[in-house]
């Protein structure tokens, strides 16, 4: 079930991943169709799942200059690594490995790896995963545009 505004320590998440909650999160990731599921109301995006992420940010920028706000997801990473991408080794090495970086994070489960030649084209293969899902520099471009929108200012 949803369960709203689960705030991360961490900027990953996983779905079967238990709940972590801290007052001093800054990122929030949710099932936005569950939430609206759960509120009975109906999915905007009818039948497909789709993930909320907000970043919570502090700031002393005036109402009127926060266009002017940075960037808060640009060190944000989302990758789908079980997109359709051809495997460096066999398949259940490649699942090990992800089940590594999860826990680990990204650089400590390369740093298992045992050559560089490996660890070279399993960072490859983790690019390919990301391309195309998220891109924070193109997404934050709008930032301006909807604020002037929103009515806020």
């Amino acid at each position: 079930a949803f369960k709203p505004h689960s705030p991360l320590d961490l900027p990953t998440r996983f779905p079967d991943e238990p709940e972590k909650k801290s007052k001093s999160a800054k990122v929030a990731i949710y099932n936005k169709r569950q939430e609206q599921k759960d509120k009975g109301g109906h999915p905007i995006f009818a039948s497909v799942n789709h993930t909320r992420i907000e970043r919570h940010v502090s700031t002393s920028l005036a109402l009127i200059n926060l266009h002017n706000l940075s960037n808060p997801f640009k060190d944000l990473t989302i990758v789908s690594p079980l997109k359709a991408v051809t495997p460096p080794e066999e398949y259940h090495h490649w699942l090990m490995f992800l089940d590594s970086r999860r826990f680990r994070g990204v650089e400590k489960a390369l740093a298992l790896l045992p050559s560089e030649g490996l660890k070279v084209k399993y960072r490859e293969t983790l690019k390919l995963a990301d391309e195309g899902i998220w891109d924070a520099v193109t997404i934050w471009k709008n930032w301006p545009k909807r604020l002037s929108s929103s009515g806020l200012l």
